[in-house]
Parts: C-alpha cells; structure tokens; sequence
C-alpha cells in the first residue's frame, strides 16, 4: 500500500505448551531408564513373539542377551503344562486398550528349575503397531498370607502406573494431545487443531484436534 511493504504477525502464548513438552520429555527420560533396567521385569510381545526385552526380564529368565529372546515364541520360556492358557491370553483374552490383564504362569528359565511368574499384561502402541507390554514379577511360587496378597495388590497398582507412563513414551499422540491441551487451555481456546510436518516435509498435516468444525478440517 502506497508503496510500502506490510506485515501481519500473529504471536501466541507458548510457555504452558513448552513447559508441558519439557515435563513430558524428563518424564520420557526416568520411565526410560526405568523401562531399560533391571528393577522391572518388561517384554513386549506381537503376534505370539518378543519383540523388546529388557534388563529385568533377562535377569528374571537367567537369559544372557536380548538377541536370544526377540523373535521367539513368548511361549517357548512358558511351562508346558501352562502354554495353552498363556496362549489364549496373549491372542483371543488379550485386553482392549486401556485395560489390565493378570495372569500366573510358571517360566522356563535358561538354567536351573522353573519359576512362578505373575505377570501384568497391556495393549501398547510399539514402533507403529499394537502390542502387548507384559510386566512380569517372580513370586516363586503361592502366595503364603494375606500380607503378600495385599503386597500384590500395591504391586499391580504400581505396575500400573508404570504401564501408562510407559504407553505415553511409546505412543508419540500422547505427546501431542497433551500439548494441545494444554495450549488451549493458556489461550482460553475452545476448539484447535495441531499441525505437524508430514514425512516429506512440505506439507502440514493435522494430527490432533478438539471441537473443529468439518469447514475449518477441510
């Protein structure tokens, strides 16, 4: 206009949305030493087969390596007599998403006698595709008194927790639904979308949404 050049800038308040961000990030780096130690017992399991292991449950079966489980049948370490039942659990029972299977079994371990496992089984998005988290505990055995049981029910309340933490490191649209939240909310938004670059980065492509009409979507 009049031969001048003008610019239209839009500024939005990012703090709450960053901060949320750096929370989630910190929260990624303690649940990920935890899931790579050996104070739990992880695998993950696709299709009847471990596809991730950790430090724990190698310890728990007396496995040496990783390499020595991923691509095996998860029932190949399960007690012959227990096989079919662990089976049906992992494939026809396998929980919906969001909910919590327990089960017992007896492992076999690469060396000395079985152990009893209590095991703590969730639907996870791993890599791209669904599977199943297992978190296993050796109770070596019954439970002997009422003690042990109420241990057991804290156990599975913690097993839990680390279960949704744990989905939220593994499925990247945790992360951006949390971020939009929390970007509406400091800017008093009812309804937003968040865009992110697709693959071939030229384009934007919508991955989370609240309240958007289907004129604003197109």
């Amino acid at each position: 206009i009049d031969e001048r050049t003008e610019a239209c800038l839009t500024f939005v308040e990012t703090t709450e949305a960053l901060n949320t961000i750096r929370q989630h990030e910190d929260l990624t780096l303690t649940y990920k030493g935890l899931v790579e130690s050996n104070a739990v017992a992880l695998a993950v399991v696709r299709d009847g087969r471990y596809v991730f292991v950790n430090r724990g449950y190698l310890a728990l079966l007396g496995v040496p390596s990783a390499e020595q489980l991923v691509g095996q049948e998860f029932s190949s370490t399960v007690a012959s007599r227990d096989r079919k039942s662990v089976l049906h659990k992992l494939t026809e029972g396998a929980p919906a998403p969001g909910e919590l299977l327990s089960f017992e079994f007896s492992a076999l371990r690469k060396e000395g006698p079985q152990t009893r496992i209590d095991a703590t089984c969730s639907t996870v998005d791993f890599e791209g595709r669904s599977a199943l988290l297992i978190s296993c505990r050796d109770v070596g055995g019954t439970l002997k008194s009422t003690e042990e049981v109420r241990r057991r029910l804290d156990d599975l309340e913690s097993v839990d927790r680390i279960a949704d933490m744990v989905r939220s490191i593994l499925d990247p649209a945790a992360l951006a639904a949390t971020a939009l939240d929390a970007t509406m909310k400091a800017l008093g938004f009812e309804s937003g979308g968040l865009y992110l670059p697709a693959p071939d980065g030229t384009t934007l492509v919508l991955v989370e949404q609240r309240g958007l009409s289907e004129i604003a979507l197109r």
